[in-house]
């Protein structure tokens, strides 16, 4: 089955959301390509004529009739003058207008960040006072008399 495909190089870091402008901005190039047998959509591979494009410029495919987007893994020399270009999808750039539409409240981001949200990895205020108190009635713990001894003690509580 021949499919269109359009060719690009994206230079963005993968883990943003929209790619398509830097791919429409990078030249791309529009082959036909086949199919290869049984082949995933998550995870096609497209088989194209060698001399059809110098593939050497490109790591970024857009089949615009499935509407998603791929990163070229793997370019294979197949005899005949043939390319095998195995590919792994993007979902973000293939789900970005989705993604974009949706209403949520984030609970983590690296550049706006709620106050009205918990974060686990951000710091929060921290007002420790340390105190050594002796403690009077311990649980001394000994799984083997050789073994060394702990004691376990809480004073006032776990949070005052």
């Amino acid at each position: 089955m021949a499919i269109s495909i359009q060719l690009g190089s994206v230079s963005v870091d993968p883990r943003t959301l929209d790619k398509r402008p830097s791919f429409t901005e990078s030249q791309p190039a529009t082959v036909s390509a086949q199919i290869k047998d049984a082949c995933s959509i998550m995870q096609p591979t497209f088989i194209l004529t060698a001399a059809a494009v110098d593939l050497v410029n490109y790591n970024y495919v857009h089949v615009q009739s499935w509407g998603r987007y791929y990163f070229i893994r793997n370019v294979i020399t197949m005899p005949g003058s043939r390319v095998e270009l195995q590919c792994r999808e993007d979902v973000l750039t293939s789900n970005a207008d989705q993604i974009k539409a949706l209403s949520i409240n984030l609970s983590r981001s690296s550049s706006n960040r709620n106050a009205r949200l918990s974060d686990s990895l951000q710091p929060s205020q921290v007002n420790r006072q340390c105190q050594t108190i002796e403690a009077k009635d311990s649980y001394i713990y000994t799984a083997n008399p050789d073994d060394i001894r702990y004691v376990l003690t809480v004073q006032g509580g776990a949070h005052r």
